[in-house]
């Protein structure tokens, strides 16, 4: 009986083994371009269903790589008003680099496709290309052909260069990518508002060069500026804050989505197209259908943001608890029942502001985002592209909100539209959007869709820059300086004094010296990213003779 055992184990590892041989086909790169196809009888028959096809593509040169394009594909995918959608839930056609460290072998991935559009050449950064077709079980098709040779060093260096998107790139590339795209805007940006600023104030930059900005101390009165002020020194300022501020945020969400990225591959075995398979799981939620993702998807996430995020203000700031995060208030003007009127008045123009006002407008800005060509599903723009994007939107916002807001500011217009907003002199987060009708749609509602209706960006840009405005202007109005979380100073001493900080970067407030007071502050010192537990309040405490700070 044991004789027999080994026999039939035996056996079965041979079969294995075959089965092994059958699945992964090597081929050899060479300088003259090779074929395979899909499957075996190509020519005649569709691929099958439930089907795994590998081969594992290799070159003999020292240093070469291989080079990869497909020559005809024809596999599964769904088309929505002439997009198309791949999915690795559906027949799906996967490159691979592989790196081989021992006895580990690591399979890096590169792109994929379901031949929805241009795929362009496939670089493998090594000797190794791995490729991956796998096959659900419907809808089968003719399949297709992969043309791949070998690449010497010298030739590689050059495809490469003219190809870079489509390879997979390193982390270091990446950044330097980033930082050349986000770095040629920045200046393009800042050499355009160097030109009109130093045409404005030509007449004053002759003035005397040891002329200083004189700055009071005292916060209840508006600064006097003379007329003479070092304007190009707030601009030079107001360009290195905008880059400070748009490159640190670049860098935490370049380290935040390659660390989420590679956890979920590692752990979960999830793919490299995870973002794109993601959103495509998204778009059939709502049933494929542009208008309901466009209006009640992006309706339904902005109310999500906000409430969640504002419900849990609330519980701290009514109940008091938890306890200890009470410390970190920066104002201490807590609510106590002669607020509670004045906050459920708050809840009431808040909800009104959401509903009777809100929904029309995302209304009106769906069919805006449709006009301006906006996708609503198929291919996820680049992260290179996004970070862009997201470079654009922030410039764009603080622009529309920084005016429109000190509009508001005028005499003419602050009793009739903007003083219900400075009701609350130490804000909470919901106030964020108790405002007025008129100021909601035009400080609130119109800034932040200004920049992806000029960039025409994908809705899953949209809606990750719609959290992020969202977030951030509870965060600005929450009335907390919390650990780890952006700065709220700004804002805070703006509803405090009624004058300076008008914009949301702080970017123009620099540039037209609208800051100036704020910044002889000591809530100016305590402007920073909390790293520890001890409150910034707590470490630079107002002076006791200035009660106003």
């Amino acid at each position: 009986m044991v004789h027999y055992r080994n026999q039939i184990l035996f056996l079965l590892l041979i079969l294995n083994f075959i089965y092994e041989a059958i699945q992964l086909t090597t081929l050899i790169a060479e300088k003259t371009p090779k074929q395979f196809h899909s499957h075996f009888n190509y020519t005649t028959q569709n691929y099958p269903n439930n089907y795994t096809g590998e081969w594992l593509i290799r070159t003999n040169g020292d240093n070469h790589t291989i080079q990869a394009n497909l020559a005809e594909c024809d596999i599964e995918s769904v088309t929505r008003k002439g997009k198309t959608m791949c999915s690795w839930d559906w027949d799906i056609l996967a490159f691979y680099n592989v790196n081989t460290t021992g006895n580990a072998t690591e399979y890096i991935y590169i792109k994929s496709t379901c031949c929805n559009g241009t795929l362009g050449h496939i670089h493998g950064s090594g000797s190794e290309l791995y490729v991956k077709f796998t096959t659900d079980s419907s809808t089968s098709k003719k399949g297709f052909t992969i043309s791949y040779q070998d690449f010497e060093p010298a030739e590689n260096h050059t495809e490469i260069s003219k190809s870079s998107q489509s390879t997979a790139e390193s982390g270091s590339s990446t950044a330097a990518t980033v930082g050349a795209v986000i770095g040629v805007l920045l200046g393009a940006v800042a050499v355009l508002l160097t030109i009109f600023v130093i045409r404005a104030v030509q007449g004053d930059l002759s003035a005397d060069k040891e002329t200083r900005t004189k700055m009071h101390s005292v916060d209840t009165a508006p600064v006097e500026i003379p007329k003479d002020r070092r304007r190009w020194t707030q601009i030079v300022d107001s360009i290195k804050k905008a880059i400070f501020i748009l490159g640190t945020t670049c860098v935490f969400i370049i380290a935040a989505s390659n660390s989420i990225t590679w956890h979920l591959q590692r752990i979960w075995g999830a793919s490299g197209n995870l973002w794109q398979n993601t959103w495509n799981r998204i778009y059939l939620a709502f049933g494929e259908n542009d208008l309901l993702i466009g209006l009640f998807g992006t309706y339904a996430l902005s109310m999500s943001v906000f409430w969640i995020a504002n419900f849990f203000l609330l519980i701290i700031e009514i109940t008091k608890w938890p306890q200890f995060l009470t410390k970190y208030k920066i104002q201490e003007d807590p609510i106590t029942e002669k607020h509670k009127p004045m906050l459920k008045k708050t809840l009431q123009v808040v909800v009104f502001n959401q509903t009777v006002i809100g929904i029309p407008f995302m209304v009106l800005t769906y069919y805006l985002f449709e006009w301006r060509g906006c996708a609503f599903h198929g291919e996820l723009p680049t992260f290179h592209w996004f970070l862009l994007e997201l470079t654009v939107f922030s410039l764009v916002e603080e622009l529309g909100f920084y005016y429109s807001h000190r509009m508001m500011h005028h005499r003419n217009l602050y009793s009739y539209i903007h003083k219900r907003h400075h009701e609350w002199t130490a804000p909470i987060g919901i106030i964020s959007l108790y405002a007025h009708p008129i100021e909601h749609i035009i400080s609130n509602l119109l800034p932040p869709i200004l920049g992806p209706l000029l960039m025409k960006s994908h809705l899953c840009s949209i809606w990750v820059w719609f959290t992020i405005a969202l977030l951030s202007t509870t965060i600005s109005h929450c009335g907390y300086h919390f650990p780890l979380l952006p700065s709220p100073e700004a804002h805070d001493y703006h509803h405090k004094m009624f004058i300076n900080n008008f914009g949301v970067l702080g970017i123009l407030d620099r540039l037209h010296g609208t800051d100036l007071n704020f910044r002889a502050s000591k809530a100016y010192q305590r402007h920073v990213l909390l790293l520890g537990l001890t409150p910034l309040s707590q470490q630079i405490p107002d002076s006791p003779s200035k009660k106003s700070e």
